[in-house]
């Protein structure tokens, strides 16, 4: 952002040596035209954008987002709106002599509202709760346990835990697919399950303010012939606080989005709201939030936002993917961020023929004798004794 005229005037600010001899001079003088020539084409070639340190490009990430992956470092990433993805494996062990898999996939590096579908290998699941079955449907945290009803390749009976409540805990852990999820709130509680059942795994492993998947895949190699599956989520995303109400809860709208980006203090920018124009912030999420009719009938927003943030993105880079959600424009002035765009602004100043000093001129191209092929510097300088030298 910004004009790129103090570069340009920066590299054809030659300064130029005298010599005594014509001809250094004049070599002299072209090199420096050379390299000023250099320096503004430089100046105004286009830069490529940094790529990022886990992934080498938004197609990457594109590509990327809806697979596992296994790393020691990993981006933190902010869910807007409502998305597919998967995640790092944070955690992955195995018990019951090796029969048993144990991952914990991070989906977000905040609270989230929900898991929509889970997906093995691109296949949506049909989860199962057994809650008619047993009580003993969610752990003693409230965390449900979900087995899986479809598709018939991951499912399984339901523990008999109606007629052995005693037992009800280790079996329903005995299942072939066990899948739990924690939508990361800041005072979350490590998962009750995995505490009882890997002894890596403490009360100190809470994760709060990670939303994560725990799953538990027996060994079974009808089941799972290629190996471990790609899990991922259809999620939505951060909840948001909306300054028209005062009130924090799952939204999509794009000036919510951007509002949080830029004064979230863990994962934005952590501008002070001091320093945001609110009045054309509620402008902008007003407009969002209005419907449009559809051509093929039904209404929808008139702008949602929904992705991923990855925190080694630039924060230029990030605004201007979210800016263009909503075709907004960002600007800075007096101290404030100001958003506006997205809708038509009648004008209110009107230009007439008066107000111009000469005639409106349109120049489409230059005429050839207008055009340049040659630099003529002239020197004037006392040891010269007062000539004027021509160098071409």
């Amino acid at each position: 952002m910004g004009g790129g005229g103090g570069i340009i005037g920066t590299a054809i600010s030659i300064g130029t040596a005298i010599y005594t001899g014509g001809a250094s001079l004049a070599l002299g003088t072209k090199i420096a035209l050379n390299v000023g020539a250099s320096l503004v084409a430089s100046a105004l070639a286009p830069k490529p954008k940094a790529s990022s340190l886990g992934r080498k490009s938004y197609e990457d990430q594109t590509t990327n987002r809806s697979l596992m992956s296994k790393q020691p470092i990993t981006t933190r990433e902010t869910v807007y709106g409502s998305t597919k993805k998967s995640g790092s494996i944070l955690f992955m062990d195995v018990t019951d002599n090796k029969k048993r898999l144990h991952l914990v996939i991070e989906v977000a590096s905040h609270e989230i509202e929900s898991f929509d579908t889970i997906y093995f290998n691109d296949e949506a699941l049909t989860l199962d709760d057994w809650i008619e079955i047993t009580p003993l449907s969610a752990d003693p945290n409230g965390i449900k346990r979900y087995g899986v009803s479809a598709p018939e390749q991951y499912s399984s009976d339901p523990p008999p835990a109606f007629k052995f409540p005693l037992l009800a805990n280790i079996l329903q852990l005995d299942q072939s697919v066990l899948i739990k999820q924690h939508l990361g709130s800041d005072d979350q509680v490590a998962d009750y399950d995995m505490v009882q059942t890997i002894p890596q795994w403490t009360d100190n492993h809470r994760l709060r303010g990670i939303s994560y998947l725990y799953v538990a895949l027996a060994y079974d190699t009808d089941m799972f012939p290629n190996g471990i599956p790609n899990i991922s989520a259809e999620v939505k995303g951060k909840k948001l606080y909306d300054f028209r109400t005062g009130s924090t809860a799952f939204s999509d709208n794009p000036a919510l989005c951007i509002y949080d980006y830029l004064t979230d203090t863990r994962l934005g920018l952590g501008i002070s709201t001091d320093n945001i124009d609110t009045a054309s912030f509620t402008t902008m999420a007003n407009l969002c939030d209005e419907n449009v009719t559809k051509v093929g009938g039904g209404t929808e927003k008139r702008y949602t936002c929904n992705g991923i943030v990855y925190s080694d993105t630039a924060p230029m880079q990030v605004l201007d993917d979210m800016l263009s959600s909503c075709a907004g424009i960002l600007s800075y002035s007096n101290g404030k961020f100001i958003l506006k765009g997205g809708q038509y602004v009648a004008p209110t100043l009107t230009l007439t023929d008066d107000d111009f000093i000469s005639q409106i001129g349109i120049e489409s191209k230059k005429s050839r004798k207008d055009l340049f092929n040659t630099v003529k510097v002239y020197l004037h300088h006392q040891r010269l004794h007062g000539n004027l030298l021509t160098i071409l």
